[in-house]
């Protein structure tokens, strides 16, 4: 349990930091922030509940993706292959 919950969050780190996580996360603040009267919320509350959601729909896109380090792999090997396209042609 420990083990996997680590992976997981170690995951969900690399993505946030190379990835597109910090793509979602932003989002989802951004969106908690615009809606904050319609939840009821302060600015702050706001901006920690669009944290808390966003890295929870980060984790979830990640885990979708088949987690970083795959789906970091399969964009590189595809831009090697577009580029190997492009110089053909």
């Amino acid at each position: 349990m420990v083990i996997g919950t680590a992976g997981s969050i170690g995951n969900t780190y690399l993505n946030f930091m190379f990835g597109s996580g910090s793509e979602t996360v932003s989002d989802s603040i951004r969106h908690s922030i615009k809606n904050r009267t319609l939840y009821n919320r302060g600015y702050l509350s706001a901006i920690y509940n669009g944290t808390k959601d966003g890295f929870i729909r980060s984790h979830a896109e990640n885990i979708r993706n088949g987690g970083f380090f795959s789906n970091f792999y399969k964009n590189i090997i595809g831009t090697a292959k577009e580029f190997k396209i492009d110089k053909s042609s």
